[in-house]
Parts: C-alpha cells; structure tokens; sequence
C-alpha cells in the first residue's frame, strides 16, 4: 500500500485518530442525527440512496463533517464506475468498497480509499493481501473485528495501514483491536464514539 500524500480526508482521519480510538460508523439514516450532534468530524457513511446522496453531502458539508461512502451498500449505484465522477463533483472525499478496480479508478480521480476487507476463513487472508498489493488503498477496513486476533505478525503487517470493524461492541473490544495492530476501529456502538485514543492502549 502507498505511503504518498493522502488526500485531505486522510488527514483529518490521521488527525481524529490521534485524538479519539474510533471511527464513527453512520448507518442512513439510522445513526446519522448522532454523528451530526457529535464531537466528531469524520465517519464512514453507509446505505445512502443514489437519489439522496448530494443532498446528505451537502448537508454534511453545512455542519463541516467529512464522510466515506461504502459504495457497496448504496442503493442505485450499480457497478458503474463513471459513478465515481458524480461523487468527487458533489464533494465526496473518500470512498469505500470491496471492488479492486473501483478502488483504483477513485484513487486515480483523487479520492481517499479504503478497501473492505472481509476475511472469512484462513484462505481468504493471502488473497486479501494479494487484493490489497493491487488496490493500493490508502486504509483497509478489516472485518470482522474478532478474526484479527487469529492473524499471525506478518499477516497483519500484510495488510498495511488498517482499521478493525464488525463487532466492535465494547471498550475492551476497542483495546484490543489496537493492541493487535489497527489504528482504530469504525463502529455504530455511539456509546464508543467519544472514547479517546489516551484511554485505550498503543498499536503493537
């Protein structure tokens, strides 16, 4: 994975994670008040329909919140990758996505990049870090939360700069993502939100 300059939602997520153990994650329209009345000024945003999408970004905007969109749970966006050009015109900073090529098209046109990553067994770990050499995100999202403590070292050095998620439920769930290597943790438990990076432990 690069470690050039990342787009300006990089910095703010590098920023919120020095301060705070977690990302936000807004489920629309579900948890989307919460975010907006909290301390917050980034999140992953997920289940946007393709017809409301300018209108939630440009209200994120108004209340100065950054989000990534996961593509992948949007209604009507398809698998039509000029889908991109819509979203970097509306202000959409950074994206989210299984979908290698997707991922490369969006980096190329400037956007932050995560690639969610979900490791399901043993034989899916070398061909997610395979998928990630050819991705070349900015961060992966790991999922589920649990599995990352059956990785070995190197295979969570293979995944490069990474955020845990799925089943990130408690403080101690958070504790021990970081211990185990991420940088932090997306999650929709609000309770987790305002938990500060100096009350959990360091990366291993």
């Amino acid at each position: 994975m690069s470690n050039g300059q990342d787009p300006v939602s990089g910095s703010i997520l590098a920023q919120e994670l020095t301060e705070w153990a977690t990302v936000p994650s807004v489920i629309f329209p579900l948890n989307y008040s919460e975010f907006l009345q909290s301390p917050r000024a980034l999140c992953t945003l997920a289940a946007v329909p393709l017809d409301a999408c300018e209108r939630v970004f440009s209200d994120l905007s108004q209340h100065g919140r950054i989000a990534l969109l996961n593509i992948d749970t949007c209604p009507g966006f398809g698998r039509d990758d000029a889908v991109l050009t819509f979203l970097k015109r509306i202000g959409v900073a950074g994206v989210m996505s299984t979908r290698l090529a997707l991922l490369q098209k969006a980096r190329s046109l400037g956007l932050f990049t995560v690639q969610v990553l979900f490791l399901t067994d043993g034989s899916t770990v070398g061909k997610g870090a395979a998928s990630i050499r050819s991705a070349n995100p900015h961060l992966v999202q790991v999922m589920p939360f649990p599995v990352i403590a059956h990785l070995t070292a190197p295979e969570r050095r293979n995944l490069g700069r990474f955020v845990a998620s799925g089943f990130v439920r408690t403080r101690s769930d958070v504790t021990d993502a970081i211990a185990s290597g991420a940088m932090g943790v997306t999650t929709t438990t609000v309770d987790l939100w305002t938990l500060r990076r100096s009350e959990v432990g360091e990366q291993a």
